[in-house]
């Protein structure tokens, strides 16, 4: 079975505000993780900046709304990961790590972590062009039988024409992943927020 802390990492990526995870709180699908293709190459200096949240697959305790996720580069030249979302009026905020961990072979495979000493999780990039979109992919197996899934579209905006958001779900469903499951991020009410952060670093 897959350990509750690689899981929390794939969780945390995006879903901030959480802090535990069982597995009867999770959508566990039939089989192991379907093979997807990422990226051929990842230029790492273009995919840094604030990246807003557009769709995701559900997860049952995500929570609040004009979520985000900013990449920086570290003095240790991997990429710190600053997650926000909004709630009641609070900014919530949760601070991570990311680098590639085969940067020849798979470049598009990063590594994330929100809590030391826990197993990475992997944030497979399916696709981005670093200006506008990117399209994100990450699984964990539990056993042989089962995994769970989670999925991501991003926008360098608060808003994604539709011409590309269904592109980009048909490219995931591809791999054959059902893209039914994804939900639209409310990015409405975001602009003038100036409430303080509840600031949760993870990760130094």
């Amino acid at each position: 079975m897959a350990s509750r802390q690689g899981l929390l990492s794939v969780v945390t990526l995006l879903c901030v505000g959480a802090t535990t995870l069982d597995a009867a709180s999770l959508a566990l699908k039939p089989g192991q993780c379907p093979s997807v293709t990422t990226q051929a190459t990842l230029d790492v200096s273009k995919y840094l900046g604030l990246w807003y949240e557009i769709q995701r697959f559900p997860i049952v305790f995500e929570r609040g709304t004009c979520i985000t996720a900013e990449y920086s580069l570290k003095p240790n030249g991997r990429v710190k990961v600053d997650n926000r979302f909004l709630e009641k009026g609070v900014v919530n905020q949760a601070i991570g790590e990311a680098y590639q961990q085969d940067p020849v072979n798979k470049p598009a495979v990063l590594s994330v972590s929100f809590r030391v000493g826990s197993r990475p999780a992997l944030y497979n990039i399916i696709e981005t062009d670093y200006s506008t979109h990117t399209l994100i992919y990450s699984c964990e197996n539990f056993g042989s039988t089962l995994h769970v899934e989670f999925a991501w579209i991003l926008s360098r905006t608060r808003s994604l024409n539709a011409t590309t958001v269904q592109r980009l779900e048909t490219k995931l469903g591809s791999f054959g992943i059902d893209t039914k499951q994804f939900l639209v991020t409310d990015q409405t009410g975001c602009s003038n927020v100036t409430a303080p952060i509840t600031d949760s670093p993870l990760v130094g």
